[in-house]
């Protein structure tokens, strides 16, 4: 068995770009996990000559090495968040804006959110419409509501997205947040009925986190029935029965507790 650490730089490169995009799907790549090995290993290597091999695959004319070369600079030095952050950031800003292929735009999206800079944002804010939905998602997947008012606006536009994903992830960035407004329970509300179920629970379980009890209705109907409730559902459940998250009470007995502690809804 090959020992990845003992390889050069320019052989973890090779390694990595074995795969390809794969032709119908432009969300991602045809991975190889011989070739994500390669990307971990070289994210290890905090140094002047993985950075500059990194650089030089996003100044490719080949959109897959472009791709690679975000993927390996996204993460480098990942025990150390700061490592080379600035020539690191510099660097795929540089590519983002200057990429012509909708395939690289999510690697490149990705690995500027691995930074957690918020002065990435002006750089991102234009992809929320994108004709690409990988992109779009990729944004919503990078976009902190720390991050001030603009970046609240955006995730709110995308919440309202024609992608299922995108609007789970967008929704996402409200469950893991305490910010609150009544435009984000506007927004929280209207997802109470959409159609894909991940995206729905994520709601519901942003509004309960919010004491928000007009999702109990979509709740309690989620609960009751079986293969539509998921572990936002049970969570959701908890926050507003003031559970530990240690529970291990069943969707049925959540919803039994929910009935008892709040009889006067409509079931």
């Amino acid at each position: 068995m090959v020992d990845l650490a003992e390889l050069s730089v320019v052989e973890l490169v090779e390694r990595a770009l074995r795969s390809s995009f794969a032709g119908d799907n432009e969300a991602g790549n045809q991975e190889s996990f011989e070739a994500w090995e390669a990307i971990a290993t070289l994210h290890k290597r905090a140094d002047a000559e993985t950075l500059e091999a990194g650089r030089h695959l996003l100044r490719s004319d080949d959109a897959w090495h472009r791709a690679r070369g975000a993927d390996i600079l996204g993460q480098l030095g990942w025990s150390a968040a700061k490592s080379l952050s600035e020539e690191r950031f510099d660097a795929l800003v540089t590519a983002l804006l200057a990429e012509t292929d909708a395939r690289a735009l999510p690697p490149l999206i990705h690995a500027i959110s691995h930074l957690h800079e918020p002065k990435s944002l002006p750089y991102l804010l234009p992809f929320i419409k994108n004709d690409s939905a990988a992109a779009r998602r990729a944004v919503a997947m990078a976009l902190h509501t720390s991050w001030g008012q603009s970046a609240i606006l955006a995730l709110l536009e995308l919440m309202s997205d024609e992608s299922e994903s995108v609007r789970d992830w967008a929704t996402f960035a409200f469950r893991t947040s305490k910010i609150d407004s009544t435009g984000i329970r506007t927004a929280l509300i209207q997802r109470l009925s959409d159609d894909d179920k991940t995206t729905r629970s994520e709601a519901i379980c942003a509004l309960a986190q919010r004491g928000d009890l007009r999702c109990l209705e979509q709740l309690r109907r989620d609960l009751g029935q079986d293969q539509t409730w998921d572990d936002c559902h049970i969570e959701a459940a908890r926050v507003l029965l003031a559970r530990p998250d240690e529970d291990e009470s069943s969707a049925q007995e959540l919803l039994d507790g929910l009935n008892r502690a709040f009889p006067q809804e409509t079931r």
